[in-house]
């Protein structure tokens, strides 16, 4: 299997990027907010039964995918205090070997433009939480990815990219064309 880790701030466009990419390769999409409205929908944000059970979800969904021989997946992330730091050290353990990899690709762009997209309407679909007033904060945040994904990320700033053509350039990145 091979998993393309996507993340980056709220706003950014992680989830239009994949659903494209999603649309180029025939991966499977697992965007974080599937896990995060369901376990939402009945323990508060950031609770510890919403850690534990926002994580279980996550890497009983690698495993499978991983058992099942899924060809590949792509997941969208944003990094926030509440993510257990073992937590992406978890998924590169249990993803790869020699026939599965983890492919990482961070979303960025400049913060006028994010401040743009933070407010979209269309956000609001997903409880998407995140204003323009705190931007700034999510910068700050870099310590949360492990340096080892640092040195193999791939980085994108599609603040003037369509999402077709940062999908286009993250599969050709990873041939996945």
């Amino acid at each position: 299997m091979n998993l393309i880790f996507m993340y980056g701030p709220p706003g950014v466009g992680k989830l239009t990027v994949a659903q494209e990419l999603a649309n180029l390769t025939g991966y499977k999409l697992f965007h974080n907010h599937l896990t995060v409205d369901l376990v939402y929908a009945v323990f508060d944000f950031k609770t510890k039964p919403f850690v534990e059970l926002r994580e279980k979800i996550w890497m009983m969904v690698f495993q499978k995918a991983k058992e099942e021989r899924v060809k590949g997946l792509i997941f969208t992330f944003a990094p926030e205090e509440s993510v257990p730091g073992h937590f992406i050290p978890d998924v590169i353990k249990l993803i790869e070997d020699d026939q599965d990899t983890v492919n990482f690709v961070e979303l960025t762009c400049n913060p006028e433009e994010l401040g743009k997209r933070i407010v979209n309407p269309l956000r609001s679909k997903y409880a998407k939480g995140m204003s323009s007033d705190n931007i700034e904060k999510y910068y700050q945040r870099d310590y949360l990815i492990p340096t080892s994904v640092h040195e193999r990320k791939f980085t994108i700033d599609n603040t003037k990219l369509s999402p077709g053509e940062t999908a286009i350039r993250i599969a050709k990145h990873y041939s996945l064309l």
